[in-house]
């Protein structure tokens, strides 16, 4: 209802405007099937695939049967073709297999509609395209999405959206820059082949045979604090609040309506720094990421005070955080970043110009925002005598020995 365009039907037709893209286009988009077979049409990538409907099940399984047999599979992947783009995406590895799956999805009512498709070898990726305010396509930088444990085959909803050690993100992606431009250039040419509008999250692969291949398309981005469309934001020098009044003021623009005012308060005073601690090495250390990066972006909003983000990794070094790198599930995940922003820091520089650029975006970065992160010992931590928000649960967060040490400090 809300991506696969009755939603916006309804707002068409009592003439609402609205973010995001037309009822006929997202009908398209949203089916997985309907997409794969327009871009196919266009010129693009796409791998063999086979639809299965409710209703329409006589000798399904011989279908499927000569679908594995034709193309010479050992792996496939079943999915829903109007669904999000990691519910109910199984795994298969004969046709027995997949139909079976099949029925138990159509009776727990996933959807009446599924694609069968050869199991995709290669490097995953998910890119945000924006609109500018001319209607031209701006693809932001590319995540790789790397899954480390060899026993999860597939990026699903648990992987996605919380707390494991099982998938590393990885910004820039491990490609060519090359491959990079091609990733880009080929996401805005399908944001425009769909006719697409304001704001859209593609998922993809760099498959091993060369081919790039776009498998889902995302009419609504998931806005969660740690999302990709917030994380590749974040890597242009965007606040959470900055990218989202973007869009409603280039769609405002492009629909000929009044411009949103941005609601800022200004510091009355010289604002009061506070440091935000969290991380840490005991079990509950994710569990404080949220809750340190929580407190941080609430802080953020006040005119009073100053935050800003302070790591306590496992090998008890203090770093302080860009806001990109907050934008992480796991501590690890978090230092990675920090690691990773110092090795290609020229080459983030060059991408941040470049599509800030493609978007019109000409008012100053936020230099505050996009600051290198730093490390330091917790001793040097402590010479600094700015107010410090503790975050750190379970250890040395509450068992008194940062307390000691903060006061000792003074």
């Amino acid at each position: 209802f809300g991506e696969g365009g009755e939603l916006t039907a309804f707002l068409e037709k009592y003439s609402i405007p609205f973010v995001g893209s037309s009822s006929k286009s997202a009908k398209v988009a949203f089916d997985k099937f309907d997409a794969a077979w327009l871009l196919e049409r266009e010129g693009f990538y796409s791998p063999p695939s086979l639809l299965l409907e409710e209703g329409n099940e006589d000798n399904i399984l011989a279908r499927i049967e000569s679908f594995f047999q034709n193309n010479e599979l050992r792996r496939a992947v079943l999915k829903p073709a109007r669904s999000g783009s990691s519910i109910g995406v199984t795994e298969i590895h004969s046709p027995e297999h997949c139909l079976t799956a099949f029925k138990g999805m159509l009776k727990d009512g996933l959807d009446e509609r599924f694609v069968l498709e050869p199991f995709a070898s290669g490097k995953e990726f998910t890119i945000i395209v924006l609109q500018n305010p001319d209607g031209e396509p701006v693809a932001l930088l590319p995540t790789e999405i790397e899954i480390t444990d060899t026993s999860q085959a597939l990026f699903d909803y648990r992987l996605k959206y919380l707390p494991t050690r099982q998938v590393a993100y990885h910004m820039p992606p491990r490609f060519s820059d090359d491959t990079v431009s091609i990733i880009r250039n080929k996401a805005e040419t399908i944001f425009s082949a769909l006719e697409l509008c304001d704001v859209v999250r593609m998922d993809g692969w760099v498959l091993d045979d060369g081919n790039i291949w776009f498998s889902d398309m995302n009419l609504a981005c998931g806005l969660e604090q740690n999302s990709f469309f917030f994380l590749q934001a974040a890597y242009l020098g965007w606040s959470h609040a900055d990218v989202l009044y973007y869009i409603l003021r280039s769609t405002c623009f492009r629909k000929k309506l009044a411009q949103p005012h941005r609601l800022k308060p200004e510091p009355t005073e010289e604002q009061e720094a506070v440091r935000v601690l969290f991380g840490g090495d005991s079990s509950e250390r994710q569990v404080s990421l949220m809750s340190g990066t929580n407190v941080w972006l609430k802080l953020r909003k006040s005119v009073r005070f100053s935050p800003t983000p302070h790591l306590l990794d496992q090998d008890g070094f203090v770093w302080t955080l860009p806001y990109a790198a907050t934008l992480r599930h796991t501590v690890e995940e978090v230092g990675a970043a920090c690691r990773q922003m110092l090795e290609e820091k020229e080459r983030l520089g060059e991408y941040r110009l470049q599509i800030r650029e493609a978007l019109l975006e000409h008012d100053s970065e936020n230099e505050a925002l996009l600051i290198s992160p730093s490390c330091m010992t917790l001793e040097d931590f402590l010479q600094d005598k700015t107010t410090v928000f503790l975050a750190i649960h379970g250890g040395i967060g509450e068992n008194g020995e940062l307390q000691t040490a903060l006061s000792k400090a003074k």
